[in-house]
């Protein structure tokens, strides 16, 4: 037994991403070009890019859903993708990046001038909900999109990656 004196505890549980292939309609399983971003991240450590020259990113899939029990923010979604679409401007900064968000959670002092880097670059920051995935004739995917005020839009890209959320592991 050991006794400590601490000013604070700070307990790590396990975490479980958000299961994508839950939004059917997000196209993850139907579509290669749609990955998760843990899959893409896997993807630009080994190869330059993610391939086309469009790249969309799609903010808080399967977070802050009361749908699916999940009515918060996992806090990570927004970094990483932040983080993700620099690396893929890095390797290839032909590439063009869209970042679709409900809104941005600040997760560090970092953040804004990230943000900043990544607009100055030409990232496109787009507010608005994604509710659909599809294949366009073209072989591109189409993502449509509500805007705040309930405007629908299209944009096609050639690769979709779903920042999914994580929640505590459930036998924590």
């Amino acid at each position: 037994e050991l006794h400590l004196k601490a000013d604070a505890l700070l307990l790590a549980t396990e975490h479980q991403p958000y299961d994508a292939a839950r939004k059917i309609r997000l196209g993850y399983g139907r579509f290669p070009g749609v990955l998760t971003g843990a899959e893409a991240e896997e993807l630009l450590t080994r190869q330059e890019s993610l391939g086309g020259t469009s790249l969309a990113f799609v903010q808080c899939v399967g977070s802050r859903d009361p749908q699916e029990g999940n009515n918060y923010c996992s806090a990570v979604c927004c970094a990483y993708a932040l983080r993700l679409a620099r690396l893929a401007r890095h390797r290839d900064p032909k590439t063009e990046v869209a970042i679709y968000y409900i809104d941005l959670q600040n997760f560090d002092k970092a953040f804004t001038p990230l943000r900043e880097e990544l607009q100055a670059s030409g990232v496109r920051f787009i507010r608005g909900v994604p509710f659909r995935v599809e294949q366009a004739s073209t072989g591109r995917l189409q993502l449509l999109f509500e805007s705040p005020d309930g405007q629908q839009s299209v944009a096609e890209h050639d690769r979709v990656v779903l920042s999914v959320g994580i929640r505590p592991e459930p036998r924590t």
